[in-house]
Order: C-alpha cells, then sequence, then structure tokens
C-alpha cells in the first residue's frame, strides 16, 4: 500500500494518536501528516495566545512538529499524545516569548546607552547613573570590590587589550555576565 493510500485509510478509519505514533515509528513517516492535520488548529491556538502574533505562532507550529517527530520515540504513552504535543508547543512559544523579552531588553538598554552617551560627550565628569552627587556618578566605573550599585555583587577590574593599547574595565558578573 503506497503512502497516500495508508494516510487515506488512517484518516477514514480514524486511527487513534496511539497507533498513529507506533506506525510512523515502524516506518510509515507519512502518517505523521495525520498527527499535523489532527492538531494544526489546537497548537495554532496555544502558541497565538501566548505570543500575540500570528507569524511566530505559526513558526512555533513548525518547530512543535519538527521537535515531537524528533522525539517521537520519547512519547511514553503516560498522557494522551495531545497532551505531549501541546506542551511542546507551549515550551516553545514560552522560549520564543522568552527570546523577544530578552530583545526588547536589549534594545532598550542600547537605548539608554545611547542617551548616556550623548548626555556625557560634553560632561567633563561622566556620570552613567544620573546622579551628580561625588561618589555616586557611576555604576562600576572606578568601583573594583565595591558593591555593584543595582545588585550588590563585588564589582571587578581587569586589563584588557594589547600593552600598548591597554584599558582597564570594570564590570558587575550578576548585571553583566559575559
Amino acid at each position: 500500500m503506497g503512502a497516500g493510500a495508508i494516510v487515506e485509510k488512517a484518516r477514514i478509519e480514524k486511527w487513534p494518536d496511539e497507533e498513529v505514533v507506533a506506525r510512523v515509528l515502524q516506518g510509515d513517516t507519512a502518517l505523521f501528516e495525520i498527527i499535523m492535520r489532527r492538531y494544526n488548529q489546537r497548537l495554532y491556538r496555544v502558541a497565538l495566545s501566548i505570543l500575540g502574533d500570528e507569524a511566530e505562532a505559526e513558526d512555533v507550529m513548525q518547530d512543535a512538529y519538527v521537535r515531537a517527530y524528533e522525539h517521537l520515540d520519547q512519547f511514553a504513552g503516560r498522557a494522551a499524545f495531545s497532551t505531549w504535543l501541546t506542551s511542546i508547543a507551549v515550551h516553545e512559544a514560552l522560549a520564543r516569548a522568552e527570546r523577544r523579552r530578552h530583545l526588547q531588553d536589549l534594545e532598550a538598554m542600547v537605548e539608554l546607552a545611547r542617551r548616556l552617551l550623548e548626555a556625557n560627550k560634553e560632561r567633563h565628569g561622566h556620570v552613567t547613573t544620573g546622579n551628580l552627587a561625588r561618589g555616586a556618578e557611576h555604576w562600576v566605573y572606578g568601583r573594583a570590590g565595591r558593591p555593584c550599585r543595582r545588585c550588590g555583587t563585588m564589582i571587578r577590574r581587569a586589563d584588557q587589550g594589547a600593552v600598548t593599547e591597554e584599558r582597564v574595565t570594570f564590570w558587575c558578573p550578576s548585571c553583566q555576565p559575559a
């Protein structure tokens, strides 16, 4: 029986997910189409509810199917296949939302850096905290061995660059991880 015929037979006979999964694992990979058709709408809605973006929801749906197919042998049957598949989509959507949040944080950080550079370009003593009080001008610069003003972690210092172009850097390992 050809791939198209077996997919059609499974569809008409309404094979349960477990049987479809077993057949896919035995080599009838075309049957994975049945799984995709059954759960497209569900996975799309779950991803869309988390992300709020149609294109990203479609991407998550595709990623979830790829991951499910790659790890199909790990489906243990302790829960319904639909639950297992949906949890993959939820994890994909949450990971994508977290990456998006980090990107937004990065964009905000770049904008803050731009504003600080612009504000300090003509100033004799540079200020990064916005506080002009003596000793409170910097978050980390010149504060090696002292607590970070944001989180309390000890500020570190290092010399970087070639000997002729060496410069000192200060950073908070918690707020500014490598």
